[in-house]
């Protein structure tokens, strides 16, 4: 009887070991899963800057080409004025 008794408190550790690991497991996944959520909201992140930044990149570079055709018109107005006033007639 005694010996049943052994039994049963070994299979009682077994069974709290068992659950003991099921958690800590459960504890690793639920971190492994949260910081892959948030590597990927960085990721995200950082290429939603990279997006904007190429996006002021160019908006800035449409900038410049039309200051650069405004000044390419002065600078012919300027030079070339009868060549203008005929285009203009």
């Amino acid at each position: 009887m005694n010996n049943n008794n052994d039994l049963s408190i070994d299979h009682n550790q077994t069974d709290e070991l068992y659950t003991t690991q099921m958690k800590q497991e459960s504890n690793i996944n639920k971190k492994n899963t949260k910081n892959t959520v948030e590597n990927e909201i960085e990721e995200r992140k950082y290429k939603l800057h990279l997006i904007q930044t190429l996006q002021e990149i160019d908006k800035k570079d449409n900038n410049h080409k039309q200051y650069e055709n405004d000044i390419t018109s002065q600078f012919n107005a300027l030079h070339n004025p009868i060549t203008n006033s005929k285009n203009n007639k």
